[in-house]
């Protein structure tokens, strides 16, 4: 599994390529834990306006003193739903 992960305030991407470093895709965290993330820039995707009004905070006691904003914590059943009719046409 992988988590793509974005800073608002890395204008050259600095911070991104820290989050590849430390706990991107075969890294140590990757191997022990099974997933990773991928530091992107907030404009690798062509998103529709208003997409910063749709944030939702992330934040319990564990991700203390941060907190992360992601656009929709679930995934909508529907989406399942075709993605799995897609997968089944290509198998």
């Amino acid at each position: 599994m992988e988590v793509d992960v974005a800073f608002f305030d890395d204008p050259g991407d600095r911070k991104a390529d820290q989050v590849d470093g430390a706990i991107g895709e075969l890294s140590p965290f990757h191997e022990m834990n099974g997933y990773y993330a991928q530091g992107v820039s907030v404009t690798t995707a062509t998103l529709p306006d208003g997409w910063r009004d749709r944030l939702v905070v992330v934040e319990s006691r564990s991700t203390h003193p941060g907190r992360g904003l992601t656009l929709d914590p679930h995934v909508h059943p529907a989406v399942l739903k075709r993605l799995r009719a897609w997968v089944g046409m290509y198998r």
